[in-house]
Formats: structure tokens, C-alpha cells, sequence
């Protein structure tokens, strides 16, 4: 065999383990993606019932404000999960990474078909 095949059958046993493992990853950044949208969606939920404690609340303050002399003593409560929703941004900012990342892969591996 010519150095040329040689050469020829090493790319494509590398672009084939290169494609192998893309898919693997692709699997993987799908199921990340579900558990993103799952906890999203708990999230929103819990954000909901925080949200309807708050108006309940305020709605008990307002009625104990019109009393004579009373005043606000308790200050709203944050979500028990409120950085649930800095987090949440953060796993978004990876993934928007990740996703520029395999980008940038296929782009080298369309070059490099290209060149051979």
C-alpha cells in the first residue's frame, strides 16, 4: 500500500472515533438539556407557590396595617431555592459554551474532510 492510503485509512479510522465520540456527547448534552428543563419547570413551580405565600401575606399585613398603631413586622421571605435561579443562569451560560465549543469541532472536522 502507498503512504497516501495509509495516511487515508489512519484519517478515517480517527474520524470515525471522533464521530463516535460526538454522539456520545450528544447524548449526553440531551439528557443535560432534559434535567435543565426539569429543574426549570420545578423551579417556576416553586417560584409560584413562594409567590402566592407573598400575596397571601401581604394581603394579612394590609389588613393588620388598617388597625390602629400596627405595624409591618415581618419583611417577605425569599424562594428557599432563590439561588436555584442564579445557578440556573449559570447552566445556561455552560451550555451556551458547550454548544460553541462542538461548533467550533464540526467546523474542524468539515476543514479537515475538505482538505483530504
Amino acid at each position: 500500500m502507498s503512504t497516501c492510503c495509509v495516511s487515508i485509512v489512519c484519517f478515517c479510522g480517527s474520524f470515525k472515533s471522533t464521530v463516535k465520540r460526538l454522539q456520545q456527547l450528544k447524548m449526553e448534552i440531551e439528557h443535560l438539556q432534559h434535567l435543565l428543563e426539569l429543574s426549570r419547570v420545578k423551579l417556576m413551580k416553586d417560584f409560584d407557590v413562594w409567590w402566592s405565600d407573598q400575596e397571601h401575606l401581604a394581603q394579612t399585613q394590609a389588613s393588620y396595617a388598617s388597625a390602629p398603631g400596627a405595624r409591618f413586622s415581618q419583611l417577605p421571605k425569599l424562594p428557599q431555592n432563590f439561588l436555584g435561579l442564579v445557578k440556573l443562569r449559570k447552566i445556561s451560560n455552560s451550555q451556551k459554551f458547550l454548544g460553541k465549543t462542538l461548533e467550533k469541532v464540526h467546523k474542524k472536522l468539515r476543514t479537515a474532510k475538505n482538505l483530504s
